[in-house]
């Protein structure tokens, strides 16, 4: 419980003025799950959509109905749309201790608990980890539903259950309408699931568990197939690009290398500015890599392939960041850290069972935690302070700062006038353009009383 309040209380301080502005994508989400909550549309005049068109791509559901269900009890606020991702975070932590206590139970009781306890509190305080679940990011929900589905999964087998493997495969699905890079991670997971797995459930339980949730899934395969789901791929993917032509394959293994740097990893961090962690330090903190080494050292000498499914699941989270053009990329590669978090959780675990006596258990639990409290309140400080002045232009505070300073001064005025650049999602939202009468107006060069792009007096109404 403490871990919990811990990891809550972390990513919920200084929630919406650390940054102070919200990026392009959160006041997209932020202004059509208020526009759904109180016109049952979005802003394109879609009732309830399953998918949401935002400029020149698709959003993919979860995280926008879920701000929703925060905006019924915030309002149309600024914290509605990160909220939600501190939710996801904090119970992802939760689920990833689970799914590693479980994982391990039937090799050690004591090593598969304190194994958990330690990848909790390895992803509690992870820098990876903390950047996209304090802000809004959609990504947040898909890894709260891979974790979860992982954990629902190790149920499943320790109880031979088809009604528990068929609730993983639920979740699973869930992180599919999450976020983009799920269209990669999952299917792969879910194969190295039933290699791994095949013999522990009888093929009735496979069948019943896939039957029972194939149609939920046909939807999102549809939209996939589609040219309005290949958007963002095309946009973003080496894959479609036709310079690219005869070297794909040699380009998908030196951005996969690249993702998987250790100097990446552990020291310089994502090389784009609002994601940037070069401001700051790695993804992840230096001690974990030896711990890491020490999990996939004993995972080998096991003999055990159930074991193998937590260096897979790092590997496999890898895989959608390497066949983009933005190279590395930790926002797409952030389901990876549900494996990174477990095997340094069990790298620990290992260190504290071989030490026979109390003493130098609780010696080395002693250093190990005092070293990454240490490390994560250095990250905290430099993001806090360095980072996010750094970064400001990025998360758009100006745009917040002029939309703030316009609500306040417009009942003075029959007109508000915009130059040039200033039309967008991001002012949309920060003037609390109300739903209703952006979705009745065609011509979005003036809404209500705002006028946009007026670039001489000829333009003044």
């Amino acid at each position: 419980m403490a871990i919990v309040l811990l990891g809550f209380g972390l990513r919920v301080y200084k929630l919406t003025s650390s940054p102070s502005g919200l990026y392009i994508d959160e006041t997209s989400i932020a202004y059509n799950a208020w526009s759904v909550l109180v016109t049952g549309k979005d802003e394109h005049g879609k009732t309830f959509p399953l998918f949401f068109e935002a400029f020149g791509e698709w959003k993919l559901p979860v995280y926008i109905y879920a701000v929703v269900l925060t905006q019924l009890f915030t309002g149309p606020t600024d914290a509605s749309v990160r909220i939600a991702a501190v939710i996801f975070g904090t119970l992802s932590i939760v689920w990833t201790a689970l799914f590693v206590k479980e994982l391990l139970k039937t090799h050690s009781p004591q090593l598969a608990a304190n194994a958990g306890l330690l990848a909790a509190f390895s992803l509690l305080v992870s820098p990876w980890h903390f950047q996209y679940t304090h802000a809004g990011f959609e990504a947040s929900s898909a890894f709260f539903f891979l974790s979860l589905g992982l954990w629902l999964f190790m149920l499943a087998w320790g109880k031979k259950s088809s009604v528990w493997l068929t609730i993983s495969l639920l979740s699973f699905i869930g992180a599919l309408y999450a976020y983009n890079s799920s269209r990669i991670v999952v299917p792969a997971l879910l194969i190295v699931l039933f290699i791994l797995y095949l013999k522990q459930f009888s093929w009735r339980q496979w069948i019943i568990a896939f039957g029972c949730t194939i149609l939920l899934v046909l939807p999102f395969i549809s939209f996939s197939l589609s040219p309005a789901g290949w958007a963002r791929a095309r946009q973003i993917s080496f894959l479609y690009d036709e310079k690219y032509q005869g070297r794909k394959a040699e380009l998908l293994v030196k951005n996969y290398l690249a993702n998987l740097s250790p100097i990446y990893l552990f020291y310089r961090g994502d090389p784009t500015i609002d994601h940037d962690s070069r401001h700051r330090m790695g993804l992840l903190y230096p001690i974990e890599l030896p711990l890491i080494l020490i999990a996939l050292g004993w995972i080998i000498r096991s003999g055990k392939k159930e074991l193998w499914l937590l260096p897979l699941v790092f590997m496999i989270g890898l895989v959608p960041p390497a066949i983009t053009t933005l190279v590395p990329h930790a926002l797409r590669g952030l389901m990876t850290v549900v494996g990174s978090s477990s095997l340094s959780g069990l790298g620990m675990a290992i260190i504290v069972a071989r030490l026979k006596k109390p003493p130098l258990k609780l010696l080395a639990m002693s250093l190990y935690t005092i070293i990454l409290i240490g490390l994560s309140l250095r990250f905290l400080q430099i993001y806090h302070t360095m980072y996010i002045k750094e970064a400001e232009s990025d998360w758009l505070t100006h745009i917040k700062v002029t939309g703030e300073k316009v609500r306040n001064i417009t009942p003075r005025y029959s007109y508000v006038f915009f130059e040039p650049g200033l039309n967008g999602i991001s002012m949309w939202w920060n003037l609390r353009l109300p739903p209703a009468i952006f979705q009745a107006t065609n011509d979005k060069a003036q809404i209500g009383n705002f006028v946009f792009d007026v670039k001489s007096e000829n333009e003044i109404p």
